[in-house]
């Protein structure tokens, strides 16, 4: 009797506290389109400004009203990504990826002068950037190879590379660590080539 007594008195003490804190609501917001699409990831900066990366297909959209921009891959599923300020209203979204299989986003982070990197898996041939600052990467094999690219802050294309091998390979995950260097984590089947042009 006495366990259960103490039970009692320490459960009305735990759902009795007086002081109970309310939570604001920030914003909410709603991106994609008819078919498939998801976010992977998504990273803030330290004005609060949130990028967020994923993949899409055939149109998505991000924004609203007359801030709204309209994305369609160029086959399959492409990759996105999207800065918000932190009001949550879009400052730019773009995308990436190729006219063939599925093209990812998996994770995204950023340095330290807020240039964000990406990484995830393109399928055969993907290009990244736009105008006169396009990359294209090529898969050596007919399956999924790994990206990893670079922007700055204004999504302006910095540099894009590939990694991997004949059969499918995905980057998952990245890290920075104090002089810039970049970590990558991932997976590939059979055999991978990694910094093939020797760098």
């Amino acid at each position: 009797m006495r366990v259960k007594f103490t039970f009692l008195i320490v459960f009305i003490a735990l759902i009795a506290n007086p002081v109970i804190f309310a939570q604001d609501f920030g914003w909410a917001n709603r991106a994609g389109g008819n078919d498939a699409d998801d976010i992977f990831d998504m990273v803030t900066d330290v004005d609060g400004n949130i990028y967020t990366t994923g993949y899409f297909k055939n149109t998505a959209h991000f924004g609203e009203g007359g801030n709204q921009v309209s994305l369609t891959s160029a086959g399959g599923a492409d990759i996105f990504f999207a800065k918000y300020n932190s009001s949550g209203e879009l400052i730019w979204a773009k995308r990436a990826g190729g006219s063939t299989g599925f093209d990812w986003g998996n994770e995204i982070i950023l340095d330290s002068q807020n240039n964000f990197i990406i990484t995830g898996y393109f399928d055969t041939q993907a290009s990244f950037g736009e105008g006169g600052s396009t990359v294209t990467l090529n898969a050596p094999g007919d399956d999924r190879d790994i990206f990893v690219c670079k922007y700055n802050n204004s999504a302006e294309l910095i540099w894009a590379f590939n990694e991997g091998g004949i059969n499918d390979d995905s980057g998952s995950g990245l890290s920075l660590d104090d002089e810039g260097n970049i970590y990558l984590i991932g997976n590939f089947k059979g055999s991978a080539i990694f910094d093939a042009g020797g760098n």
